[in-house]
Parts: structure tokens; sequence; C-alpha cells
């Protein structure tokens, strides 16, 4: 028997690309035999509308805390976890946390608190904190220095989304590690015969100084200038840099902000893209990770734009089943849109291309099946 408890900050069921990361595995281990699983948000974010607990599946209990931020809600959350670890915790298990790179300060005391309960911890490794590229303030780097020791003295195992972080691991403790890249589901609607009018080129995610959202935009509005091009650049999420940038472009007609949106407006956004960007940024806090928007896009069949950081050149290859450009580089992005524009067919074909890719790597079945291994085996050492 086994009995996980999802540990953090990323809301449940909805949220951004850790709660659907999570959220994903999950999905897989609900259709598994002889397994309890649980999740608690410790910091919930009310744009997510998530209720405040639940039961997902009906099978996954949940909770995200609806305390506001304070010194005081620290305290507060910290001693409700415990007791929400304390009573899920399972005789007749393997009782196994699964948590985040950073150990908020509302989590420490629990984690500690659930050591001596007889959990394992696992830390699920999607960025580096300490890499440049990074706005650490100074709670950020006390929180990390206080994850070091957690790292070295307190974990079970690790699990890195990309092959730099599982190296950075190695490195530093002596624990079981497992690559385990994103998973998704198929968003595949249909066999798309042409480019809608206007043409849509489609961002969707945190616009934070890690995914270059400026040199999409730079480099959009250079290809929409060129002669006979009629397309348009829909922006879909939010974060440090949104406000700024809708103020700045705010008399741009071809550029629209859609901001945060549900779920299915996403999935709609996303299946009537005509071409898809991702666009990080050459940053080493940028390559430690890996973007959970590539997977989602890639598994839409529809042309992919992506530029070539982190594992991604392990994944993809240009011209087979994505389009692949130098990072920072806005010329790069208004010639690549070009070509998809004049080539529509062959730009078609090769999306389709990006369905194999999430069916060889990013499969749910495949890396739930990884997950559950690895927790298996963390349990046993």
């Amino acid at each position: 028997m086994l009995n996980i408890i999802f540990l953090g900050r990323p809301p449940f069921p909805n949220g951004p690309a850790m709660s659907k990361r999570h959220k994903y595995i999950i999905d897989f281990l609900c259709t598994q035999p002889n397994i309890t699983i649980h999740k608690y948000c410790s910091w919930s974010d009310e744009k997510w509308n998530n209720s405040a607990e639940g039961f997902y599946n009906g099978k996954v209990h949940y909770v995200n805390t609806q305390y506001s931020r304070s010194i005081k809600s620290v305290f507060e959350i910290s001693k409700e976890c415990v007791r929400f670890l304390r009573n899920a915790y399972r005789q007749d298990s393997d009782n196994v946390i699964v948590t985040t790179t950073m150990f908020p300060f509302e989590q420490i005391h629990p984690l500690l608190e659930a050591k001596n309960m007889g959990y394992k911890i696992v830390v699920d490794a999607v960025e580096n904190y300490e890499s440049k590229g990074t706005d650490a303030s100074f709670l950020m780097k006390l929180q990390l220095l206080i994850a070091k020791y957690f790292y070295k003295r307190k974990i079970d195992g690790v699990f890195a989304i990309s092959s730099m972080l599982a190296d950075i691991f190695k490195a530093r403790v002596k624990v079981p590690i497992l690559e385990l890249p994103n998973s998704t589901p198929i968003n595949y609607r249909g066999n798309k015969r042409c480019f809608g009018k206007p043409f849509k080129v489609v961002y969707t995610g945190t616009f934070a100084s890690k995914d270059g959202v400026e040199y999409l935009i730079s480099g959009f509005n250079s290809f929409s200038k060129m002669p006979g091009v009629d397309a348009k650049l829909i922006l879909v999420g939010g974060g440090e840099k949104s406000l700024l940038l809708r103020e700045q472009l705010k008399n741009n007609e071809k550029i629209h902000f859609a901001g945060f949106v549900p779920d299915t407006v996403l999935n709609n956004y996303l299946h009537d893209a005509d071409v898809l960007c991702m666009t990080r940024c050459n940053s080493p806090f940028a390559n430690y990770g890996f973007p959970f928007k590539l997977s989602e896009y890639l598994a839409t069949g529809n042309p992919v734009l992506a530029t070539s950081v982190s594992d991604v050149p392990k994944y993809l290859k240009d011209g087979v089943n994505a389009f692949l450009i130098p990072p920072d580089n806005s010329n790069s992005i208004a010639d690549k849109l070009l070509y998809i524009y004049t080539h529509e067919q062959e730009s078609l074909e090769i999306g389709k291309r990006g369905i194999d890719v999430v069916n060889a790597y990013f499969d749910i079945t495949k890396n739930g099946k990884k997950f559950l291994d690895f927790i298996i085996q963390v349990c046993k050492s």
C-alpha cells in the first residue's frame, strides 16, 4: 500500500504549470490499485477558482488554504498542515510526501514533523533558483538556505524535470534521482487543412524575464508588417511584466491580451492557434527548467515555434516535428513565422508530428509509471 501526499503552494485542481504537472501524475495514480492520494496547497490563489476542500476524481482529498498572506498566516498554516499530515498518515502503508524545490516558511515545521512521523520526502525539482536569471528576494534566498539543509539531511529522493537539474542534484545529494519530464493529454481535435484568417500566433503562460515575451512581440511586429501578411498575436496568461506590456501595446490592434483564463478556454486557444510559440531566453535559470507549455503545444498537433534552450533539442528537431530558433533573437522569430505562414501544408504536417513526440516522451501513462516505480524504489531504499 502507498499513501502519497502532494504538498506545496501550487493550487489544485486548477492552477499553473506545477499544478498541472502534479494533476496529470495524480490522474494516472487514480487508475492504480492500493494507493491513497492527498493534495495540500499551503497558500492558495483565488484567481484559480478552486474549492477550499474537496475530492478530485472521487478519490483524492485536497485542501486549498484560504488564509490571507501575512506573518500570522505562516504559523496558522504550519499548524494546520501538521494536523493534515497526522490525519493523512497510514500505519498500513508506505507514506510519501512529494514537495517542490523551494520550501516556503509555512512548510518547514510540517516537513520536519513529517520526517518524525515516518514519511519519506521526495523533492520535485523544476527550477534552479540559485542560477543567474532569477530576481531572488532576501526571503527567497533565505528559503534556499533552508532548502539546502533539507536536501543534505532530510530528503529521500528527487524528481528532476531536466538533465541539467538532475546533474545538479547528483552532485549535491546521495539519494535516488529520476529525470521526469512533464506529462500532458493529447489535445488534437482533427485534421486542420489550412490556416485561419487572420493567422493566429499564440503564446500562453507567464510573462517573466525567462520567457522572452518581449522578443516574441518584437518579432511578431516585424512579421505582421511584411507584405501580404494578415496576422494576430494572442497572449494568454500573465505575470510580472503583463501590466507593463499591456499598457505599452494597448493601441496595437494586432496584439490581444487574453489574461488568465480557465483551462477549458485555454484549450480552445491552443486548439485554434495556427502557430504556438515558446520563446524562453538563454539564461541559466531558463536552461535548468523545461517549459510545461511546450508539451501542451505539441499535444495539439499544431505547428510549434520554440527556442533551442534547455532539453528542447533532445526532444525536437527543426523542420521535422517543430520549428526551432536561437533564443533572444527577434529577427529569427519574424523569419520563422514568415516561413510557417508561406509554407502552409508543410507546416501543418510538421505540427502533426508533434503528437508523436508527446506519445514518446510526455505520455501520462508512461511518465506516471516512471513516477510510481520511483516512489516504490524510494520506499524500499
